[in-house]
């Protein structure tokens, strides 16, 4: 028996964990796997820029208008 397993779209990244059961007239069986969901790298260096620009950004301003 064979079982592909692929996460949604929308996954978030993560431990999970699958439970599988067989049957057949004269046994059962079932069995729990753990599993992971990665992203992409890419994503992860997005997510610091944005914090990085973020954080400028408001550098800039503090810095420029400072307490009025």
């Amino acid at each position: 028996m064979v079982a592909h397993v692929k996460p949604g779209s929308e996954a978030i990244t993560g431990d999970y964990v699958n439970s599988f059961t067989a049957k057949c007239d004269q046994t059962q069986g079932s069995a729990d796997f753990r599993v992971s969901v990665k992203t992409e790298t890419v994503w992860g260096f997005v997510a610091a820029a944005i914090i990085l620009f973020t954080g400028g950004g408001l550098a800039y301003v503090f810095r420029k208008y400072g307490r009025r």
